[in-house]
């Protein structure tokens, strides 16, 4: 970037104003003594995701002939990976003991490779999950809590790509976890996981794949317990894992030896309470009480001992996740709904974790990939100070995002690219990104990695026109008082996408800007401006869509889709005439067109395993049975690759900004007029 000549500006073009970074941001009614993330911790945030990027180009242009049954297909060979990487993860967070010591300490002892790191980065992306899965598994507790987080540990040892343990950690990393430090070298040798029957206890080592796509990363996985003959799959082990944690009774001594262990998953964290301990032991206690088949074998306490009370629980459910389910929801008011889900989705195999991380993993590689295709994660792409200005940028936004944020408690807003890496490197901060959503938002702001398609595109809708367009838009039963709450006044997206014609919105949008701008002298933020006409930089205010799954094979789904395809077509080929007319700028035009459609590539909401069409894994993570057919990603370019442009489906156009009130109030990025216009940065014009 910084070797790109500076842009040259003709008379009549006016350069972008010169750009003031804030030392304080306000965020509802507090300002931050100084920022919450700064643009260094961006900078390293982006080296570790050229990281994760050239990984993945290792594994699928690599020969794995001399590795039994790991699928040819480049598309394939990555998720096979990513459930080694994942069971990397889960033996190496067990091996921990401390994580309250110097960061030269914590590398030397217990840095983990990179595959592992990137399972730990996809992990913390999902703050909730994260927080409370901390709480409630006492080995998960030690993961760096205050200090050596990721971003730390990056910015102490450079490159993860290139970095090499010294010989002693390298020993002990292999004495540990039995196998090479190296995540390629790992892979040639990790072939099998010890699954433990739930009826009888044998541990049995399960391959991950094998000829029959029976192994335990693959969708057909089952195996027949040499002990008991029991036929073992991923239903069974979860629902044996749900049935536990049920029967764990709630007394002192319980709680002593288990902590909130005792609590089902998905009951103790709640966006305003992260331990919220009441509402966990009501919500398990309502569901043993109301069940007869519960409240008989919690009568049969004295005779039996923890694991044959666990044992059968899960024999009444018949190891069966529709049953437990079913049994789970008579005692809970309409049927457990969403909060049963949220907890369900939480019991789909045995590992110890709340999150299904190899589906984790690959909806994150959606988002680094639209990051190196930015030009953001090159070697060097922000080393000079102007360059830096556009990470500036971001943290400007970003906080400008979590204000938005404070204004609607209820909202789901969604981010722009460069915001959501600002807010990704922040929940890498786990225990301070808690403590600032708390301190300035006043609840704790999560952050859901999987979200149906046009559940997204609608939300980024409504995000658009929040940022932009006063509330009077929204509340006019309190117009008087909102019309001096208008937020920034400056569009969401600069990034060249369709924008929608004149609608009564875009007209009284411009309407309200003007009357606030004449009576209450509004100048726009001048930090929310991008600094420079640099595409990269209006590039990044795409909508982020790496978190939107696809629900294959629904109509409501197929008809929404089909719709904003339509209006997004419609669009572009209005947009073509207008350049012709002079109506248009080109620049901008031939920007939207070099995007793919936000929305319209998203992941399938798949079952995740290896073995389909398209390879291992749907990308939903969680939902423990097949939502659609296929595999990961089938006929939507590869897994996890998602589009993140503009001009689509609920992006800015098709529906989002500007498309039916959008940035603007259903009159594109600027209020009707293009960007910049109706107020927007530069004033004005479209």
């Amino acid at each position: 970037m910084s070797e790109q000549s500076p842009p040259t500006y003709e008379a009549h073009e006016v350069p972008p104003p010169a750009y003031t970074f804030p030392t304080t941001f306000p965020i509802g009614s507090r300002n931050t003594p100084h920022p919450l993330i700064n643009p260094e911790q961006l900078k390293f945030h982006l080296t570790l995701l050229r990281s994760f990027h050239d990984l993945r180009v290792s594994v699928e242009e690599r020969d794995w002939s001399d590795v039994p049954h790991v699928p040819t297909d480049k598309g394939l060979k990555w998720p096979w990976f990513l459930n080694l990487a994942v069971e990397r993860f889960e033996r190496w967070v067990h091996s921990l003991s401390s994580s309250e010591e110097s960061v030269e300490s914590w590398v030397e002892k217990r840095m983990p490779p990179l595959d592992v790191l990137m399972v730990w980065h996809a992990y913390c992306l999902n703050p909730g999950w994260y927080a409370e899965d901390r709480m409630r598994n006492s080995f998960l507790s030690k993961l760096p809590k205050l200090g050596n987080t990721i971003i730390e540990l990056t910015a102490f040892v450079g490159n993860p790509s290139t970095y090499k343990p010294s010989s002693t950690r390298e020993a002990s990393w292999v004495r540990k976890m039995n196998t090479p430090f190296d995540p390629i070298e790992s892979a040639r040798q990790l072939h099998t996981r010890k699954v433990k029957c739930p009826k009888c206890d044998t541990n049995i080592d399960t391959p991950f794949v094998n000829a029959e796509a029976t192994g335990y990363a693959q969708r057909g996985f089952a195996i027949n317990c040499p002990g008991c003959s029991f036929t073992i799959t991923k239903e069974v082990l979860g629902t044996a894992k749900f049935a536990r944690d049920l029967s764990r009774e709630m007394g002192d001594a319980e709680v002593a030896k288990y902590k909130d262990g005792v609590y089902l998953a998905g009951t103790l964290f709640t966006p305003t309470n992260i331990r919220d301990a009441s509402r966990a032991k009501l919500v398990k206690s309502t569901i043993l009480s109301r069940s007869s088949v519960f409240k008989l074998l919690i009568q049969q306490k004295a005779k039996l001992d923890e694991e044959e009370r666990a044992k059968a629980f899960a024999e009444a459910m018949k190891y069966s996740p529709a049953l437990a389910r079913a049994m789970a929801g008579r005692g809970m008011k309409g049927g457990g709904g969403r909060l049963l889900l949220r907890i369900m989705n939480a019991y789909t195999d045995d590992r110890p974790f709340s999150v299904e991380l190899v589906g984790a993993v690959l909806r994150q590689g959606s988002f680094v990939n639209k990051m190196y295709d930015l030009g953001w994660t090159d070697p060097g792409f922000f080393d000079s100070a102007e360059d830096m200005v556009a990470l500036q940028h971001c943290v400007a936004r970003y906080h400008a995002f979590l204000d938005l944020m404070t204004s609607s408690p209820s909202g789901f807003f969604v981010p722009t690219l460069d915001i959501d890496l600002a807010w990704h490197t922040h929940q890498l901060y786990a225990y301070k990104y808690m403590e600032d959503c708390g301190k300035y938002v006043g609840r704790y702001i999560d952050h859901d990695d999987k979200v149906e398609e046009n559940h997204l595109a609608l939300s980024f809708d409504l995000t658009c026109r929040a940022w932009k367009v006063p509330s009077i838009l929204f509340t006019l039963r309190t117009i008087f008082h909102d019309l001096f709450q208008a937020r920034y006044q400056v569009p969401y997206t600069h990034c060249g996408c369709p924008l929608p014609g004149e609608t009564i919105g875009s007209r009284l949008s411009r309407l309200t800007t003007n009357i606030l701008a004449s009576h209450m002298g509004h100048t726009t933020p001048g930090h929310l401006c991008p600094p420079t006409n640099d595409p990269s930089i209006l590039s990044a205010t795409h909508p982020s869509d790496h978190n939107a799954v696809y629900v294959s094979g629904t109509k409501a789904s197929e008809t929404k889709r089909h719709i904003r395809t339509e209006k997004m077509n419609k669009r572009r080929l209005r947009d073509a005439e207008d350049v012709k007319k002079g109506k248009l700028d080109e620049e901008r035009y031939r920007r939207g067109q070099a995007h793919d459609p936000a929305f319209l590539v998203a992941v399938p909401m798949y079952y995740y395993a290896y073995g389909g069409i398209g390879g291992i894994g749907g990308c939903v993570g969680g939902c423990g049975a097949v939502m659609g057919g296929g595999g990961c990603a089938a006929g939507a370019g590869g897994c996890a690759v998602g589009g993140s442009a503009c001009g689509s489906g609920g992006g800015c156009g098709g529906g989002g900004c500007g498309g039916g009130g959008g940035c603007g109030g259903g009159g594109g990025c600027g209020g009707g007029g293009g960007c910049g216009g109706g107020g927007g940065c530069g004033g004005g014009g479209g």
